[in-house]
C-alpha cells in the first residue's frame, strides 16, 4: 500500500488530478510533487491558501514561485525538495528564518526569445533590517537572469554542492556565502548591498571542506566589483582569476588566502579623499593593474613574476604598494612587469622586509613621482619626474626624458651606474630640460658603463657646443664609453668633461657624412675625394661616409642623397654633366671588375 494512503493522504502528480478527484471524500489532504505559490491570501510562505493544493511545502515538494509571485518566509524553519524562483518573482527570508532546500535552488528564468521583452530578474533576498540570523541552505544553487541578495551582515547562504552564477546572474550583499563545492562565477559578484537610503556592508565568500572558488568561471569573464560595499574572499582558489575585479572609491577587497590574478584589478578611487584598496595574504599579480585616483595594495607577499604584467597609474593618480616581500625563498624582491606612470602620477613602493627592490622589467614616467626603497634597475627606466629614493642603481638602461625632460634623483638620493649600465640622453637643441635631457642628482653620482647621446629631430650641434647631461653634488668615476648618434647622413664627434658637480658633453666636430673635404658642404669636390679613395681608403676624409672602414658604392649613394644640402650655384658648379656622370659610373664598374680579376 502507498504509505501516504495509510494516513488518509493521496499523493497526486498535478493540480489536474485534484480537480478530477476533488469529490473523493476519503482523501482529506493533497500532497503534490510540484507546487506553485499563488499568493491568494498573502505573501506568506506559511499560508496554506497561498499554495496550490492548500498545503505548505515540505521536504519532498518541488516548489515554484513564478508569474510575479512574492513569497516571504514567516516561520523559523521551512523546507523544499527543490526551489525555482522565476523571472519577476521573489523569495525573501529575514530575522531567524531558515529555509532548507534539499535539492537545487534555481533563480531566474530562460532568456527572452527574439522579439520578446527582457524578462525581469528572479530574486532571492536573505536578511533585512531586523535582528537575527537568516539562512538559506541548498544542495546546489544556479543564478541565471536573476540575483541573490544577502541583505544584512548576519545573512548566510550555505551551498553544500556547487554554486554557479551565470553570465546574466548576480550575487551580492553584506553577509556570508559558504560553499562546500565549486563556486563558479560567469556573471558578477558584488560586495555590499542597499541599506535604507545608502549602500554598504561586506560580502564574504568562504569555502569549506573541499570547496573551491572559480571567480571568473569557465569563460574567464566573471567579474568582481565593490560598487555597493566591500568584498572578502576567504577560500581556496580553483584556478587563477582571469576576469576583472573593480574596486570603487572608498571600497576594498580582502583576500584571506593565497590568490593569483591573471586578469585585471581596476581601481577607481577618489583623487582626493577616498582610497581604494586590496589587502591580501599572498597576491600573485600576473595580470593588469589599472589605477584612477588613489589606491593602495598591502600583503605579506606580492609576486610580480610575469614579464607581460602591466601596472598603469593614470594622470594625477597614486598607487601605494606595501608588500612584506616581493620574492619567494631566496629569490630577490623583483618586479618583472611594466609600470606606466602618466602625467603627475605617484608610485610608492615600500618593501617592509627589504631595503631595495629589483626592476627587471620597465618603468615609464611622465613627469611622475616614485617614492620608497632603493631601486636596482636591470631593465629600462624611461621618462621624467622625480625619484625619492636613497639610491638608484642603474645596471640596465635609464632613458632620461619623456621625449625631452629632466629626471631628478630627489632629496637624499644617489645615482650609481656600474659597467653594465647605460644612461641615455636625447638632444634637439641646447637648452637643458626643454631641448635636451638632463639627469639631476641631489647627492653623489658614481659612474661607469655607457653614456649614449642621440641627436633627434634633425638637430646637429655646432662644433664647440656643450651639454651638461648630468649634474650632482659630487661626481666619482667616469663613463667607460661614449656613444653618439646623429641624424641620418650626419656625424658628430665629442668628448666628456668631468667637473666636481657635472658631466659635460663637448662637441668636437659635426657635419655631413659625405662632406669628405670637411668644408661645411657636400659638392663636387667631395665627389673627387670619393673617386680618389675608392677601393683604396677607409677614412671619412677619403670617401668613407658610413664608417664601415671602406670606400665603396654605398658611400657614393650617401653623397648623392646629401648633395641637396649645398646651394644651387655650388651644386651646378660642382656636379658633372649627366652624360659625363653616366660615363664615369660605367668606367667605375669596369674598374671594379678588373680589380676583382687581378685579385
Amino acid at each position: 500500500m502507498d504509505p501516504y494512503q495509510a494516513f488518509g493522504i493521496r499523493r497526486l502528480p498535478s493540480a489536474t488530478d485534484i480537480l478530477a478527484t476533488w469529490d473523493e471524500s476519503q482523501f482529506t489532504q493533497y500532497d503534490l510533487p510540484r507546487v506553485d505559490f499563488i499568493g491568494a491570501q498573502s505573501s506568506s510562505w506559511d499560508g496554506t491558501l497561498n499554495w496550490i493544493g492548500g498545503r505548505v511545502p515540505d521536504w519532498d515538494n518541488q516548489v515554484f514561485v513564478r508569474h510575479g509571485g512574492q513569497a516571504r518566509l514567516t516561520s523559523s524553519f521551512s523546507t523544499a525538495a527543490k526551489l525555482t524562483v522565476e523571472g519577476n518573482s521573489s523569495v525573501a527570508l529575514a530575522n531567524n528564518n531558515f529555509l532548507r532546500v534539499y535539492g537545487p535552488l534555481m533563480v531566474g528564468g530562460e532568456p527572452a526569445q527574439e522579439g520578446e521583452p527582457m524578462p525581469q530578474p528572479g530574486q532571492v533576498h536573505i536578511g533585512g533590517l531586523g535582528d537575527g540570523v537568516p539562512e538559506l541552505e541548498a544542495d546546489s544553487v544556479q543564478v541565471n537572469l536573476g540575483y541573490v541578495n544577502l541583505q544584512s551582515p548576519s545573512s548566510i547562504l550555505t551551498v553544500n554542492g556547487n554554486l554557479k552564477v551565470e553570465p546574466s546572474g548576480d550575487l551580492f550583499g553584506a553577509g556570508t556565502v559558504l560553499v562546500r563545492g565549486l563556486l563558479e562565477n560567469e556573471g558578477e559578484i558584488i560586495g555590499g548591498t542597499f541599506v535604507l537610503f545608502t549602500t554598504g556592508g561586506e560580502l564574504t565568500l568562504r569555502t569549506q571542506h573541499a570547496g573551491r572558488l572559480d571567480l571568473d568561471g569557465a569563460s574567464e569573464q566573471g567579474q568582481l566589483t565593490t560598487a555597493f560595499g566591500n568584498l572578502r574572499v576567504d577560500g581556496t582558489q580553483h584556478e587563477p582569476f582571469s576576469g576583472v575585479a573593480s574596486i570603487a572609491a572608498g571600497r576594498k577587497i580582502t583576500f584571506m588566502q593565497s590568490f593569483a590574478i591573471d586578469g585585471a584589478l581596476v581601481f577607481t578611487g577618489d583623487p582626493v579623499f577616498h582610497n581604494t584598496s586590496v589587502l591580501g595574504a599572498e597576491l600573485w599579480l600576473r595580470g593588469r593593474i589599472d589605477v584612477t585616483g588613489n589606491a593602495g595594495m598591502e600583503a605579506p607577499l606580492m609576486v610580480f613574476n610575469n614579464p607581460a604584467q602591466e601596472t598603469t597609474v593614470h594622470a594625477g593618480g597614486s598607487l601605494d604598494l606595501r608588500p612584506g616581500r616581493m620574492g619567494i625563498g631566496g629569490s630577490p624582491d623583483e618586479y618583472k612587469g611594466h609600470i606606466i606612470l602618466e602625467q603627475g602620477a605617484n608610485l610608492l613602493l615600500d618593501v617592509a622586509l627589504a631595503s631595495s627592490w629589483l626592476l627587471s622589467g620597465s618603468m615609464n614616467m611622465s613627469n611622475a613621482t616614485v617614492t620608497g626603497d632603493d631601486i636596482i634597475n636591470t631593465g629600462i627606466i624611461r621618462g621624467s619626474g622625480t625619484m625619492y629614493v636613497e639610491k638608484l642603481e642603474n645596471a640596465g638602461r635609464v632613458n632620461v626624458g619623456d621625449s625631452i625632460g629632466v629626471l631628478h634623483i630627489g632629496e637624499g638620493g644617489r645615482y650609481v651606474q656600474p659597467a653594465s649600465g647605460t644612461l641615455a640622453i636625447e638632444a634637439a637643441g641646447f637648452r637643458p630640460g626643454s631641448r635636451y635631457d638632463q639627469l639631476k642628482v641631489t647627492l653623489g653620482a658614481t659612474l661607469d658603463g655607457t653614456l649614449s647621446v642621440d641627436f633627434i629631430n634633425g638637430y646637429l650641434p655646432a662644433t664647440g657646443t656643450r651639454f651638461d647631461v648630468l649634474t650632482a653634488a659630487s661626481i666619482s668615476g667616469q663613463f667607460a664609453a661614449l656613444d653618439l648618434s646623429a641624424p641620418e647622413g650626419r656625424f658628430v664627434e665629442g668628448r666628456l668633461l668631468y667637473a666636481t658637480d657635472r658631466v659635460t658633453l663637448e662637441i668636437l666636430a659635426s657635419g655631413f657624412t659625405a662632406d669628405f673635404d670637411q668644408d661645411g658642404d657636400v659638392d663636387g669636390a667631395d665627389l673627387t675625394r670619393w673617386k680618389e679613395g675608392f677601393a683604396r681608403s677607409h677614412r671619412r676624409e677619403q670617401g668613407d661616409s658610413d664608417g664601415d672602414q671602406d670606400v665603396d658604392g654605398a658611400d657614393l649613394l650617401a653623397w648623392q642623397r646629401q648633395l641637396g644640402s649645398v646651394s644651387a650655384d655650388a651644386t651646378a658648379a660642382a656636379v658633372p654633366e649627366p652624360r659625363a656622370f653616366l660615363l664615369f659610373i660605367i668606367a667605375l664598374a669596369g674598374f671594379r671588375r678588373t680589380a676583382g680579376r687581378k685579385g
